[in-house]
């Protein structure tokens, strides 16, 4: 059996999450004894650690890996996964996310790892970082990329950045895009959804929004602020962000200053707390919407088509290619609030269409679905990621 150690920087809520804890319980069909090692999250972003012991994940915990950048608690984590690695032994060490991707390679270069592989969710490429810190980061990947044996981007378009950027070579970077257990995901999807109800929202009014981290790179000021109009013209219309992060207060503050110019909206601007699991609610959503400056692949877009739901994206990253350049959703300029009204105010008279125009809506919508469930599921994830792990044990002579 191959021992594989995979590293990722915390099991918060969101996409990246699921796929680790996925992969992980995936590649033990495969042959190989597969472990999963991560950091603590922070207090508002919740956690996905009972998804992963519902798969029979059991992750090993190093408490002074965080999110934050901290020169202590990062050298406490660089020294501890040196020694986990060295006990260990692992033959494959395969990390996740930025700074998992920088302590977790050079641990496992100095441990001895034979095989290193890193996989980039998204990259800090755009709408992160600039200037000084900008350059550090490219150089900080490029050294990385040389001790790394491939490096995998979820979406075509983030690896042809990394490659266009000279932080990987072309030989050295690979595309697979992520995977889901759809077993899981139906069971909440056909979950009684709750959100509506609680809200006090009758079902013959339009609901559009979103569900993430509420930090910059969001921008959920995007989406409230091209809202607020739309709501204040229609009363049968709402808006729910849900979420935690440090951007929520920011959102708050422009919610309470459009409900007091415009009352009504107390009862349609929506500020909702983390829901876990969030899958089940989301058919209480007419229209889905991405408002990210950049994005590699959004998961909870990919779990709202997989519900039937409509979705928008801003076109950055992958977003692109996951809605098929608008076959499959609706694309628009990042920071356009112009086009995001539009959109809205398109799918909202769908909604109050009946008849063929609306039934034509559903079919296409189901139809996006089960192409989505073919080209995202586990199975296929870890076939195509067994694959590269044996081709370069083979080329080392380890396999």
């Amino acid at each position: 059996m191959i021992k594989l150690v995979r590293l990722f920087s915390r099991l918060n809520i969101g996409g990246p999450s699921y796929h680790v804890v996925n992969l992980n319980q995936g590649l033990i069909e495969h042959g190989y004894d597969s472990n999963l090692v991560v950091g603590r999250t922070n207090p508002w972003e919740g956690n996905l650690v009972s998804y992963a012991n519902e798969k029979n994940v059991q992750p090993y915990f190093i408490n002074e890996f965080g999110a934050t950048i901290s020169v202590y608690n990062d050298f406490l984590t660089f020294i501890k996964l040196l020694i986990y690695f060295k006990k260990n032994k692992p033959t494959i060490l395969h990390t996740h996310t930025f700074k998992a991707g920088l302590l977790g390679r050079i641990a496992g270069k100095l441990a001895g790892i034979p095989v290193i592989v890193h996989t980039y969710h998204g990259h800090l490429l755009n709408n992160y970082w600039s200037g000084l810190k900008l350059f550090i980061l490219k150089t900080i990947e490029k050294n990385m990329s040389l001790i790394t044996d491939v490096s995998i981007g979820v979406s075509a378009q983030v690896s042809a950045d990394l490659v266009n950027a000279g932080i990987v070579l072309s030989s050295k970077m690979q595309t697979v895009e992520l995977g889901f257990d759809f077993n899981y995901l139906q069971n909440e999807i056909d979950a009684e959804s709750t959100l509506r109800k609680k809200l006090n929202i009758p079902v013959e009014h339009f609901v559009f929004g979103s569900a993430c981290r509420l930090v910059p790179i969001k921008n959920m000021e995007l989406l409230i602020n091209s809202s607020i109009g739309l709501l204040a013209e229609n009363e049968k219309m709402h808006l729910i962000i849900v979420g935690e992060g440090p951007g929520k207060q920011k959102i708050r503050s422009i919610k309470e200053k459009a409900e007091a110019k415009f009352p009504r909206l107390v009862k349609q601007i929506h500020l909702v707390d983390w829901i876990v699991p969030f899958q089940r609610e989301l058919k209480d959503f007419d229209l889905y919407i991405c408002s990210s400056r950049n994005e590699g692949t959004s998961v909870s877009v990919i779990e709202a088509m997989i519900s039937e739901v409509a979705v928008a994206s801003t076109q950055v990253g992958g977003m692109p290619s996951l809605l098929k350049n608008g076959e499959y959703g609706d694309l628009y300029q990042s920071e356009n609030t112009a086009e995001l009204i539009s959109i809205i105010k398109k799918h909202h008279q769908l909604f109050m269409t009946n008849g063929l125009i609306k039934e034509k809506q559903k079919l296409k919508l189901q139809k996006i679905s089960l192409k989505i469930r073919n080209q995202f599921d586990v199975k296929r994830l870890c076939v195509e990621i067994d694959i590269i792990y044996k081709n370069i044990l083979l080329k080392k002579g380890l396999l």
